[in-house]
């Protein structure tokens, strides 16, 4: 078969690499699935050629990139899909060693941190005139902390590292957003988590609902746009979504996104996001971009939005046609939403961010049930390509 209709997908444990593989097999092209497991998700789907493992990205960058390097020539592949951020941050950190030998269609290194380094993005907001939550930046390597701008703070705050991955050398660490709600609180997670030891953001809660952009680039252009309403999430108070439908994008966070994307001068997928801000009408601010898919990729499929085979025919310089969604759908991952129903029934009614009374509880138990009689698709679930989901129970019940 042709190098250039060979496509390695890496993190074949997620979600959107099963969404990607899907897309691309139903395309006619010859998939190879690459995981850091010996069984994946995406690796049990039969539009799946061939499955291979890779070491932790995490542990080794070097011995990763090494790793993928030697599949693409063993299996002949002439396009690499890197789906999460470690993948993606590795391989940009070693893109020299791709050069010449695949093409991988995301963009530079530079372009890639100007969008994921949070501390950036906001400063790039605030240029744009683009609504973000008040903020604070601090640097501890220039002898800065929190307790010289408590003055400034109205708790709850949330404390957010510069990115969601950090590099250090070879090695890469996750790191998360934390919700302190005094002083003390505050001070107890700067000083006891590591991923503050550099630069980091302190930001005003925002209460509403989340907004997500959807959106295909080349050089800056949005070609094609998607967006979602999120009905549940996996934590129920603030997590990823477990059901969601296809909306049409808000305008303001759109017209905010295709500015953030040109200024960018961004190609392939991104998605931006935003909070609708209850205090301020409503108005949607800017949260973050993840520069990578996303968990809930098949739903924009399913609406008409194919998102996997633009990115593949971007590598190959064909022409996408301009377009949003035009099929309503509505989309369930079926696990994740009975997680949401457990931590529900498992809350406490003085959960201080989420309570749960009996009522509550007996509620989302008839929600849970009647999603059901709703139309959505079962995300994993394919009547010809059953396998992911029997793999997912599997895993999921620790088979």
């Amino acid at each position: 078969m042709n190098k250039n209709t060979t496509v390695l997908v890496l993190d074949g444990e997620t979600r959107a690499a099963l969404a990607v593989v899907r897309s691309l097999g139903k395309a006619g092209l010859r998939v190879i699935v690459a995981s850091e497991l010996s069984h994946s998700l995406a690796g049990s789907s039969r539009f799946c050629s061939s499955t291979t493992k890779y070491p932790s990205p995490f542990e080794n960058t070097q011995l990763f990139a090494n790793a993928i390097h030697d599949i693409i020539v063993k299996e002949n592949a002439g396009i690499l899909f890197p789906i999460t951020d470690a993948t993606t941050v590795a391989i940009l950190q070693h893109q020299s060693l791709f050069t010449g030998l695949v093409t991988i269609p995301i963009v530079s290194n530079e372009t890639y941190w100007a969008a994921s380094d949070k501390i950036l993005l906001m400063k790039t907001a605030a240029q744009l005139n683009i609504p973000y939550p008040s903020t604070i930046y601090i640097n501890p390597a220039l002898g800065q902390n929190p307790e010289q701008y408590l003055p400034a703070l109205t708790f709850p705050v949330i404390l957010k590292p510069k990115a969601s991955i950090l590099v250090s050398g070879n090695k890469m660490r996750k790191t998360g957003v934390c919700f302190a709600s005094n002083k003390e609180e505050l001070i107890r997670i700067v000083s006891t988590d590591e991923s503050f030891a550099a630069p980091y953001m302190l930001q005003e809660v925002i209460a509403g609902d989340g907004i997500g952009i959807f959106a295909f680039c080349n050089k800056g252009e949005v070609i094609s746009v998607f967006s979602h309403r999120r009905i549940r999430e996996k934590p129920p108070y603030g997590g990823v979504s477990v059901v969601c439908e296809s909306t049409q994008p808000d305008p303001a966070a759109l017209e905010s996104s295709r500015k953030l994307l040109k200024a960018l001068n961004w190609s392939g997928v991104a998605m931006v996001e935003f909070k609708r801000d209850s205090a301020k009408n409503n108005i949607p601010v800017l949260m973050e971009i993840n520069a990578r898919f996303w968990g809930s990729l098949q739903l924009a499929i399913d609406a008409g939005v194919n998102f996997p085979l633009y990115l593949y025919n971007l590598s190959q310089k064909v022409e996408i046609p301009k377009g949003n969604f035009n099929i309503p759908a509505r989309s369930r991952w079926l696990l994740g939403d009975l997680d949401h129903l457990i931590i529900r029934l498992k809350t406490p009614a003085n959960h201080p961010r989420y309570p749960q009374r009996v009522t509550d509880k007996i509620n989302a138990i008839f929600i849970f049930f009647l999603e059901f009689l709703k139309g959505s698709k079962i995300e994993d679930f394919r009547y010809m390509d059953m396998g992911p989901f029997w793999h997912a129970i599997k895993k999921w019940i620790n088979i």
